[in-house]
């Protein structure tokens, strides 16, 4: 496991079905099934895309009251993120400050510390390593930490949020092409770890040129 993890919620009792379909598609997985009392998961399948990224399949003590999704390995929804840093107590402060997360039932583990989105009960586990990976850091090449809040509370994380990325050009603060308004920043945490925070979408993503690209692209 390294770098950015992202953990889904599985809406099943167990995960002996989810662990099957991995070993039918043979890929790499291992599956974790003796988490404490205490922890707010209750059981976890770590897969190994094909890519070499890591995907967790989880299922939460407490499940979310959201209908899952159809198929093989009905999802619900992201249920936490795992993150590499090197120093749990800046880690702390940091995320909670900037973002408002709160210390809450821990997923037990050496040199881990769990942080709690209070509204949501979604997690952010930070594991403290002696370097983050490389796959965490830079664009392209693995997944980052995508934050969402509602358009009430966006004004004021984006203030909070002092490790924010500029672009070259004359505008430096306009985000990149391919996203569809102004209402997300993309930056970086105290350890490196590639961020992009937003608000909540109440309408599909759209693909392709976004117009106000498009006119500059054309005068």
């Amino acid at each position: 496991m390294e770098g950015v993890v992202w953990g889904f919620e599985v809406a099943a009792n167990d995960l002996s079905a989810t662990a099957n379909e991995a070993a039918k598609q043979k890929l790499r997985w291992e599956r974790v099934a003796d988490y404490p009392a205490s922890s707010p998961i209750k059981e976890s399948l770590f897969v190994l895309d094909p890519d070499g990224n890591t995907v967790e399949l989880c299922i939460r003590k407490q499940p979310a009251d959201i209908a899952p999704q159809q198929g093989t390995t009905p999802l619900r929804r992201i249920s936490h993120v795992r993150v590499e840093v090197t120093d749990l107590d800046l880690a702390r402060s940091w995320y909670g400050k900037t973002f408002g997360m709160v210390e809450a039932d821990q997923v037990p583990a050496e040199d881990q510390l769990t942080l709690t989105v209070p509204k949501s009960q979604q997690l952010v586990i930070l594991r403290k390593v002696a370097q983050v990976a490389e796959r965490s850091m830079q664009c392209f090449k693995g997944p980052h930490i995508d934050l969402r809040s509602s358009e009430k509370c966006y004004p004021e994380i984006l203030k909070r949020f002092d490790r924010k990325e500029t672009y070259w050009g004359p505008e430096p603060d306009l985000i990149p092409w391919h996203e569809p308004d102004s209402n997300t920043a993309y930056g970086y945490d105290p350890f490196g770890n590639r961020i992009q925070i937003g608000i909540i979408a109440k309408r599909p993503m759209h693909f392709g040129e976004v117009s106000r690209f498009a006119d500059r692209a054309n005068s």
